[in-house]
């Protein structure tokens, strides 16, 4: 009886709070959720250094205190997009990866990665192909021995292949009646012509997939890691002498592979303006993508235009628009925008989830907050609130989003030792330097795309109270 009391009243309690945390943050009068005045922001430095190995490139090493290792192979140019011909195939063979390679079957290779608590991903990119790891310091040789199986032995079994492209066709299928999946398939019809690389159909993938053979998967295998390729990146505590020996080990496991696949000039205009696409789907949510011209990732600029983005449209319930259209107006269920810099094609790419009969005043909400931003610029609270967030919950969080950022600004070509200048660029920037870039927020140059079902006429836009609240995490 006591503990069922205890739990009462702790659920009271926790009640009050949540409610009183929220009412102080649904009234606070600035555009922000949260008070940066009293913290201080120290500008922080990496300790990062060059290792030269057999690869042609260096190891960038970023030297921490932490027991945890984090690093990160970037093969160049070894995306999807140089697999355009041949739409899906690379999805196929990196599901394949990982079920079994060097002495171990599929079962025994997943039981050995959970048992030395050792993560390897390869997460699917349009322009290079990435291997990310992480493990404990104690357990690196062993997560060493087993990529170099996984990039030069992977077992790649017929009957493995099979189920693989069966779950990729499911899963395609599947996305077809999703407004998030429809509506991104129309907006990149708008921004790239047909044949572009970025622009491929589920209607492709689905009549490809079920015709590649486990030789097309082993020819895909075999056409990328090339080591004069590869970028590497590692966040840890190790000696230098043990991060040496890994890599030219990894190096020899893949030394006789080659590939042709080249760079490409990224583009930041948008093949479309100022247009709106809707697309039937009877589903009783719709999605809202939109999208604006985008920034070189060569260009220093691109600090204040994320900068400017994250004010705008940041992931979580701190931007303006989540402000705005989500809190104020509560007309969607989430809200946001982010910089995207792939190398054909940069652009501001948003997207939200509302009701039916809302879809017109999101749309216009959006493009009232564009037009703001275009026009007014932001103030010195909003840029320091970015700072904060920026350097304390995104870059510096943990060893993988270090990691993240610094393979990040390798991609967009910024020199080892200028990755710190990339961290003061974020600190010095100032109002007036994010002012100018929130000039390439143009409203007029806003493309729209609309999935779902058609509001009823007359129907009036309905508040979304009660909802449950989608949390996001943080942008990139």
């Amino acid at each position: 009886m006591a503990s069922k009391t205890l739990k009462i009243i702790s659920l009271a309690l926790l009640g009050s709070t949540m409610l009183y945390v929220y009412k102080s943050w649904e009234s606070h009068k600035e555009r922000s959720s949260f008070d940066v005045k009293d913290i201080k922001l120290s500008q922080v430095k990496l300790d990062i250094s060059e290792l030269h190995t057999k690869f042609k490139e260096p190891v960038w090493c970023v030297n921490t205190e932490s027991s945890m290792v984090c690093f990160c192979i970037t093969f160049k140019n070894e995306g999807g997009r140089s697999f355009a011909d041949r739409p899906g195939i690379l999805n196929v063979m990196i599901n394949s990866l990982l079920d079994g390679a060097g002495t171990r079957d599929s079962t025994e290779l997943k039981k050995f990665l959970d048992t030395h608590s050792i993560n390897v991903w390869c997460p699917p990119d349009n322009d290079d192909l990435c291997i990310e790891v992480a493990c404990l310091a104690k357990y690196f040789d062993i997560a060493i021995d087993v990529l170099c199986d996984v990039l030069s032995a992977a077992h790649l079994k017929e009957e493995k292949i099979e189920i693989i492209k069966q779950n990729c066709v499911a899963s395609v299928k599947q996305s077809m009646f999703s407004t998030d999946t429809v509506a991104a398939e129309k907006l990149n019809h708008m921004m790239y012509e047909d044949g572009h690389p970025y622009n491929k159909t589920n209607e492709e993938m689905l009549a490809r997939i079920p015709k590649y053979t486990r030789k097309d998967v082993v020819e895909c295998y075999n056409a990328v890691f090339d080591p004069r390729h590869a970028a590497i990146t590692i966040v840890s505590s190790l000696p230098k002498e043990n991060i040496l020996r890994a890599f030219n080990k990894v190096f020899d496991s893949i030394k006789d592979r080659k590939n042709n696949f080249g760079p490409v000039r990224q583009q930041t205009e948008l093949r479309t303006a100022g247009k709106e696409e809707y697309v039937e789907l009877n589903n009783p949510q719709s999605t809202v993508l939109f999208a604006l011209p985008g920034v070189l990732r060569s260009s220093k600029e691109k600090y204040a235009v994320r900068a400017a983005n994250d004010i705008w449209g940041a992931a979580g319930l701190v931007s303006r628009l989540a402000r705005t259209v989500r809190d104020q107006s509560g007309l969607v269920y989430r809200i946001r925008s982010d910089v995207y810099s792939e190398d054909l094609q940069s652009h501001i790419r948003g997207s939200s989830s509302t009701r039916p009969e809302n879809v017109q005043q999101v749309i216009e909400c959006i493009k009232k907050e564009c037009k703001e931003l275009y026009e007014h610029g932001i103030t010195e609270e909003e840029l320091r609130k970015f700072k904060v967030v920026t350097h304390a919950g995104t870059i510096l969080n943990s060893s993988y989003t270090i990691l993240s950022f610094v393979t990040s600004e390798r991609s967009d070509g910024v020199k080892m030792n200028d990755v710190n200048e990339g961290l003061s660029n974020y600190y010095n920037l100032t109002v007036d330097d994010v002012n100018k870039a929130a000039k390439k927020f143009d409203p007029s140059k806003l493309i729209f795309v609309v999935c779902g079902k058609t509001a009823s006429p007359g129907e009036k836009p309905a508040k979304l109270e009660g909802e449950s609240i989608e949390m996001e995490g943080g942008a990139r």
